[in-house]
């Protein structure tokens, strides 16, 4: 699945819109309120929300659902943090952009993720999705490499990026542990695969 193909896609199965967009005041973003439209590429169903209420954290946590069991888990609340900074920044990039995150894969069940490992899948035995803290996503019109540096530029977690067989999209977590940490150069840890992050790549 490539982006191209993706980013002509028409969202809008169902819809949830709550709360006002944020503004960011002295270089610190402010998260509260900032609305986040994302779009579930295997459902087909996209959503427009405030995930700091309520029903915008419901809408949230239905649409990153293990679709093959339906389970749903309250997704983590750093992971929505980091999807609306991303957002705030990629729109600071990109003034006239409306981000639309395009989702692959958001919550796993271990049921799901064992299966499709003994289908010949490459998941981890312990991937982070079945933890509920990761997420694969591509934006339209955004190339895979600004999204994984700008992810990784954020320093929450793990960054994976997949331009391979047909896939085009990063994977990130907020998970701060595991045998891959590496380090910022502030001493904050992260952690990398498929491709190889600048050293001077946040400067």
């Amino acid at each position: 699945m490539s982006q191209g193909k993706a980013s002509h896609i028409v969202t809008g199965a169902f819809a949830f819109g709550l709360g006002l967009l944020s503004t960011a005041s002295d270089g610190a973003l402010a998260n509260s309120g900032t609305l986040l439209s994302m779009f579930n590429f295997h459902t087909k169903e996209s959503i427009r929300v405030n995930p700091d209420t309520r029903a915008g954290q419901q809408a949230v946590n239905h649409l990153l659902r293990d679709r093959r069991t339906g389970a749903v888990r309250p997704i983590s609340p750093e992971l929505i943090d980091l999807l609306q900074d991303m957002k705030v920044n990629l729109e600071r990039r990109h003034p006239r952009m409306d981000v639309v995150f395009h989702v692959l894969s958001g919550y796993r069940s271990p049921q799901t993720n064992n299966n499709l490992r003994s289908g010949g899948g490459e998941q981890a035995s312990n991937s982070r999705h079945t933890h509920s803290d990761a997420i694969d996503i591509f934006v339209p019109g955004v190339s895979t490499r600004e999204l994984r540096e700008l992810a990784w530029c954020l320093r929450r977690g793990g960054v994976g990026s997949y331009t391979t067989d047909g896939d085009n999209f990063v994977h990130v977590d907020t998970y701060k542990g595991g045998v891959r940490d590496r380090r910022f150069p502030n001493g904050s840890r992260y952690r990398a695969w498929g491709w190889s992050p600048s050293p001077r790549l946040c400067d």
